[in-house]
């Protein structure tokens, strides 16, 4: 009788087991759903599908990972791509180009710059409050050389 119990608790286990089985997903399965979910840089979009898998924290983005130009976030509010707490140009007019400090990009020094940064010191024209920055000078936020 102690041994047709024993038997008997096997093959329910043995059955348990393999309704559990076809009900579990396999451990590639659970790999493959798990990096699905992955998001490395927080934006909300999953690094298979982020276009932009560096996004700055705070930055709004669309639904490809990348931000969102001109519609910035509370993160971003002039949409540069460069998160307020980084940004030393705030209000960067929409689709200008900047740098990693939310700054348009340099052309080259006084006269050489780009239609919107003139001196080419990376400060908008309409932030610049030294309009004729030398080449290679660093500068603060408001254009003007760094003493």
């Amino acid at each position: 009788m102690h041994i047709s119990k024993i038997l008997l608790l096997a093959v329910c286990l043995l059955i348990l087991g393999y309704f559990m089985a076809e009900r579990s997903p396999s451990s590639k399965q659970l790999t493959a759903q798990v990096a699905a979910r992955i998001d490395s840089d927080g934006d909300g979009v999953a690094d298979g599908t982020d276009k932009c898998p560096n996004t700055a924290a705070g930055v709004l983005v669309g639904p490809d990972g990348c931000p969102i130009t001109g519609q910035g976030g509370p993160g971003d509010l002039d949409g540069d791509g460069v998160p307020n707490a980084l940004d030393q140009c705030p209000g960067t007019p929409v689709g200008a180009t900047v740098n990693s400090v939310g700054c348009t990009t340099s052309g080259g020094g006084p006269g050489t710059g780009s239609p919107d940064d003139l001196d080419g010191d990376g400060v908008h024209n309409d932030y610049d409050e030294c309009p004729n920055t030398p080449d290679g000078v660093i500068v603060h936020a408001n254009g003007c050389p760094i003493d």
